[in-house]
């Protein structure tokens, strides 16, 4: 009899679910069930924790501190390439102090409670907080929105959050905003390609005044020479 193996190899491989398949739980609902938990498509919440690893340098910060460090890290997406980027061109140039003030803003919020805590936040803590916050923003929104309608139920601030998909006001920023990028980034590299035809059409001056003086001072000396060889002996 052989020996037992609690564990054995599946014959036909094992399928792991991808992240925009999967959904993580940020909070629970209500216990009578009118209000479901308040779920984040996986590869949102995975981004978002390795952006957030990213800025605070893979170390648990502050909440002050990873306020700070939030508005350093737009600034350096704005101004400065990575380093593996061929192109040379920032992450997001398309970023200005205002957008970084709002990013540092919405952070706060999120770590409202922490502000005075001196221990840190990791990561996976921050994500939470920061969806849940974009969610209470969101839900105040859509009272407000929806403060003039003559049904008497409005919408809650809480729980799961309208899919993006489904709201045609986000769907129309999110267009808005990938073409001001993709504005932005055009914009750059026709300065990188004019940037380089100034600077070839220079150099190839430059080679040909090179050229000339080369041909004027062996002219000249030629010259010089032929004379010598002319003059009468004293």
């Amino acid at each position: 009899r052989g020996q037992y193996d609690p564990t054995p190899p599946c014959p036909y491989g094992v399928t792991e679910p991808m992240d925009f398949q999967m959904k993580y739980q940020i909070a629970p609902g209500s216990p009578d069930g009118t209000v479901p938990p308040t779920e984040v498509a996986g590869d949102q919440f995975r981004r978002c924790i390795s952006q957030a690893d990213e800025i605070s340098l893979g170390y648990q910060q502050t909440a002050p501190t990873f306020i700070m460090m939030m508005r350093d890290w737009c600034g350096f997406q704005s101004l400065m390439a990575s380093p593996d980027d061929p192109s040379g061109l920032p992450n997001h140039p398309e970023w200005d102090f205002r957008d970084c003030t709002v990013m540092g803003e919405l952070v706060a919020y999120a770590l409202r409670k922490e502000l005075e805590s001196p221990k840190g936040i990791a990561s996976l803590d921050m994500c939470k907080k920061l969806f849940l916050a974009s969610n209470s923003i969101s839900g105040l929104h859509r009272l407000v929105k929806n403060s003039w309608n003559l049904g008497s139920r409005v919408p809650m601030i809480g729980g799961a959050p309208p899919k993006p998909e489904l709201d045609p006001e986000m769907m129309k920023l999110a267009r808005e905003v990938a073409k001001q990028a993709a504005g932005v980034i055009a914009g750059l590299k026709r300065q990188q390609a004019a940037t380089a035809s100034i600077s070839h059409a220079k150099a190839a001056v430059a080679a040909w005044s090179e050229a000339s003086d080369s041909k004027l001072k062996g002219k000249k000396k030629g010259g010089s020479g032929d004379d010598a060889d002319a003059s009468p002996a004293p």
